[in-house]
């Protein structure tokens, strides 16, 4: 891998998280998570403070970008980003 990585993790159970998107441009492809260690589960109660969203981007040349979080939650799921 190569680019700005974090850590970005799919929760099994939450459906909100992993939705991919293309960008209009066909140069990039997103997806959304949380900023978690594999293996992390954590609760509902947990959000947003302790897990902060993370919108990630692959690019056509294989870079990644993880560096995009968030901490605001206003009751709507981050689901999908597009860049």
């Amino acid at each position: 891998m190569s680019g700005s990585t974090g850590s970005l993790t799919i929760s099994a159970s939450d459906w909100h998280q992993g939705g991919l998107s293309r960008s209009p441009s066909g140069k990039y492809v997103s997806l959304t998570g949380i900023q978690a260690a594999a293996g992390v589960s954590p609760t509902a109660s947990a959000f947003p403070t302790s897990y902060p969203r993370v919108a990630g981007k692959v690019s056509w040349d294989g870079s990644i970008d993880t560096t995009s979080t968030t901490f605001t939650y206003n009751g709507i799921p981050l689901a999908a980003c597009t860049y």
